[in-house]
């Protein structure tokens, strides 16, 4: 007997418990969310700090790494929404529901989505929440909503490419809202599929024309799904259906790329486009050339180019050009001759890619009898010749070659860097004809190797010419920047010894300036003391061609002793440039530096040089010496632009200083664009300056 009391109190007791669990979870979802971690973001409005936000979405993101706390999460989140926050902490979870939402959450999305001012916050989650659930919702509330809420629905579903929904959506292409039609359209083509094809295709010829180009637009997209899937043949149809009617030219645009890329021989298709249809559109089948196989044989089409328009042929040499096939050269070269100066420069550039040996006359007799782009594009084809023989032909064709034709040759060596052709090109520096000279000069900068100084330097010793001299000696200079050889170091010093020519020492002063040593540098030094001035100004030359700083004092001192003014220029450049380059220099000690030679400037051109270096210098004496010299013309734009680069890089150091320059120049230089510029600098500095202070 008690023992059947005990056991009845026991179920009594098993049934409280159950009804106590069912109850509980009737009233609430399990928490894996706490509430303190909704409190935080319940009140959350626009323009506060996102960080509680971005806590609580990290927290959704690690419990949705498992299934049960995804759902339980999901399930906390839907309460929330329930509750009074704000709409901007709604907002927000409908964005975590969208990551981590399923059809559970299709009942209160759905309410909230035919509420105005929740309409777009549940959207926005619904649209990608897998599941039918979803869809079948969405289709059900379709009809009951009002417009804007209907709007929303239509691209939701067509966002979501709803197949169920196309006979709903299909039903209001026949409203009498044009906003509702519209929208409908459209979606219908995002959806693609063969039931969308046939609820458009009645509204083709609609006399709405929005709403007829929107159906236009939407049936191209139909088209696009299809070949996406690799129905080619009913897409083409479809193509053609609409190239065929009288749309706007972007919908006979887009059809025309649609057949080309659903027809079977795309070859076929694109010759017989171009051959048939206005010329307004051949540049459609003309760029599909490019995505034909490699192995394609473009014969075909480089026999229609003399037929076509100039801007078509312009794009057919392009497709040449770019798919090098060499079959196509000879229509290509019968274009060099074209009355269109475009088109022969497209026909120029294709010879680039597609030419060899047996096209170097023809280019250089252009680039010798032409003018400005045509020339200029002739000289850079035949840079870029390809082909193991097109050096060899080259070289073979410059002693056959005359005149102008002969110099474009000799430059073209140099453009390609033919440092074999050495011995033949230096032969030409005898030529009669200045301007071969000239060409031989650069080509040789251009080839010339550390072992073909001791060649030029003969050159140079049998230059008679002035100019030839100043050519040759540039030469060798590019030569020794680019190779600074020790043993051409020595040639050039043992040379230097061996002549008592004077404009031959001079040159050789120049060019030791380009090497390197001590012995060299003592030399240059030593010669600035030479009675002989034009032994003087190459000394000085020298110098100043110097790699490093260390001739600074050198030419400091020169400067204030020198009586020649040429003399005196070069040393005023040398000392500016030394100053620059002298990185143990603080900026103090190199504006006070640039203070002694400042006077020494002499013209504008100089005055400028040295100015500019000041207004690189980050010191507050840089404005302080550019101070006399505002408002000169001739100076301006350096003057400003060193007060305006020199206040920028201090203004950090001393705020209220800088200030002070600046307002001092604004009251003087009432230019405009200086004012603009410096006024807004004043106003960076009065902001750091509160910054700093609050700080």
């Amino acid at each position: 007997m008690l023992a059947k009391k005990i056991k009845n109190i026991i179920q009594s007791h098993i049934i409280l418990i159950t009804l106590s669990l069912l109850l509980l979870q009737s009233c609430s979802s399990v928490r894996v969310i706490s509430d303190e971690s909704f409190n935080k973001i319940s009140n959350y409005e626009y323009g506060q700090s996102r960080n509680s936000l971005t806590d609580f979405s990290n927290m959704v993101n690690s419990l949705a790494k498992t299934e049960e706390n995804r759902e339980l999460a999901e399930e906390n989140i839907l309460d929330f929404l329930k509750t009074d926050a704000t709409f901007a902490s709604k907002q927000f979870v409908c964005r975590e529901l969208r990551i981590i939402g399923s059809e559970k959450s299709v009942e209160v999305l759905s309410e909230m989505l035919l509420n105005e001012k929740t309409t777009n916050i549940a959207k926005y989650a619904l649209e990608n929440i897998p599941g039918s659930k979803v869809d079948d919702a969405l289709i059900e509330m379709l009809p009951k909503a009002d417009k804007s809420i209907q709007l929303g629905i239509i691209n939701s579903l067509a966002t979501r490419k709803s197949e169920a929904s196309v006979p709903s959506i299909s039903k209001l292409l026949a409203s009498s809202n044009s906003d509702i039609a519209n929208t409908a359209a459209s979606a219908l083509g995002k959806i693609g599929n063969d039931e969308c094809i046939n609820y458009l295709a009645p509204y083709l010829d609609s006399k709405n024309n929005i709403f007829r180009n929107i159906v236009l637009d939407s049936y191209l997209l139909c088209a696009d799904e299809l070949l996406k899937h690799n129905k080619r043949e009913e897409a083409n149809n479809i193509y053609e259906v609409l190239y065929n009617k009288d749309v706007p030219l972007n919908i006979r645009e887009a059809s025309l790329i649609g057949i080309i890329n659903s027809t079977d021989d795309k070859t076929k298709e694109i010759l017989s486009r171009i051959k048939s249809i206005p010329n307004e559109l051949k540049f459609i089948p003309i760029s599909k050339i490019r995505e034909l196989p490699e192995s394609t044989n473009l014969l075909d089409f480089a026999k229609l180019l003399p037929a076509l328009e100039s801007e078509n042929q312009i794009q057919l040499l392009s497709v040449f050009e770019d798919r090098k096939d060499k079959r196509v050269k000879s229509f290509v070269l019968k274009s060099l001759n074209s009355s269109n100066t475009e088109v022969r420069i497209a026909s120029i550039r294709t010879i680039a890619n597609i030419g060899d040996e047996t096209d170097i006359i023809a280019l250089a007799t252009i680039a010798a009898n032409e003018t400005g782009e045509i020339s200029r594009h002739s000289r850079a084809s035949l840079g870029l010749l390809k082909g193991n023989q097109v050096d060899q032909a080259i070289l073979l064709a410059l002693p056959k070659s005359e005149g102008s034709i002969k110099i474009e040759l000799i430059r073209t060596i140099g453009a390609r860097n033919i440092s074999s052709a050495f011995n033949t090109i230096s032969t030409y520096t005898k030529s009669e004809n200045k301007k071969i000279r000239s060409a031989t000069f650069r080509t040789l900068e251009e080839i010339s190797t550390a072992e073909n100084v001791e060649d030029l330097v003969k050159v140079l010793f049998a230059s008679g010419n002035n100019s030839d001299s100043k050519r040759i000696e540039r030469t060798i200079s590019k030569v020794l920047v680019k190779y600074p050889e020790n043993k051409n170091t020595n040639l050039l010093l043992n040379k230097f010894d061996s002549t008592s020519d004077v404009k031959i020492k001079s040159s050789l002063l120049r060019l030791l300036g380009f090497t390197s040593g001590a012995k060299i540098l003592q030399i240059l030094r030593n010669e600035l003391t030479n009675k002989n001035e034009e032994i003087k100004i190459a000394a000085v030359s020298g110098i100043t061609n110097w790699k490093t700083s260390e001739p600074l004092d050198d030419l400091m001192q020169f400067l204030t002793s020198a009586q020649n003014e040429k003399v005196k220029s070069n040393a005023f450049k040398g000392s500016v440039k030394f100053i620059s380059m002298d990185n143990k220099l603080d900026p103090n000690e190199k504006v006070n530096l640039y203070k002694e030679v400042l006077p020494f400037a002499k013209t504008s051109n100089e005055l400028n040089l040295i100015l500019d270096e000041i207004g690189h210098t980050d010191s507050f004496e840089s404005l302080e010496v550019i101070k006399p010299f505002i408002n000169r013309p001739d100076l301006k734009e350096t003057v400003d632009d060193c007060i305006n680069r020199v206040s920028w890089h201090l203004h950090q150091d001393d705020p209220e200083r800088v200030k002070e320059y600046v307002q001092w120049f604004l009251s003087k230089i009432k230019d405009e664009r200086f004012q603009t510029k410096n006024t807004h600098l004043l106003e960076v500095i009065d902001r750091y300056i509160t910054s700093k202070k609050s700080n």
